[in-house]
């Protein structure tokens, strides 16, 4: 189940009520190549570098822009652990002037349910902004249903 709430500047928040053990969807953000496997547009992803504050990926993506403009987007994002098992955070320059953050809290449910309320921000160009929160809007819906019924076999 989907919740959208529209933001003001080029923010929303997506909340999902799931099903399945928190843990295991905790897990699944934390590491981006779950996390990629299971995303509609990610096509490789790969650990640059782990530190105690993060890990870093380098993400290879494929996507249709309003459907029939391909792109191929290349970017570093870093993901880090703000609270065990609680709130994870990621962070990317997409591209030169457009940067993203997405927090990730989890919330513990009765009868084996999970819920995430993700918080995602761009700043940069307000029409490139628009049309990729658009991009992840669609795209993290695909990807926690995906998500679910992986996690749920």
């Amino acid at each position: 189940m989907l919740y959208l709430k529209q933001m003001p500047n080029n923010t929303f928040e997506l909340n999902y009520l799931l099903k399945g053990d928190p843990l295991n969807y905790y897990s699944a953000v934390l590491d981006m190549r779950i996390f990629g496997h299971h995303h509609p547009y990610m096509r490789e992803v790969k650990v640059l570098q782990n530190t105690p504050e993060f890990t870093e990926y380098n993400i290879k993506e494929m996507v249709w822009i309003f459907g029939f403009i391909p792109q191929w987007p290349d970017y570093n994002a870093k993901v880090f652990e703000l609270n065990k098992n609680k709130h994870i955070q990621y962070t990317s320059a997409v591209k030169k002037g457009l940067d993203l953050s997405i927090d990730f809290v989890f919330s513990d449910n009765v009868n084996r349910t999970t819920g995430i309320t993700e918080n995602i921000k761009l700043t940069g160009n307000k029409i490139v902004s628009k049309i990729l929160l658009e991009t992840i809007k669609k795209s993290h819906t695909v990807l926690f249903k995906n998500l679910e019924a992986g996690l749920n076999k």
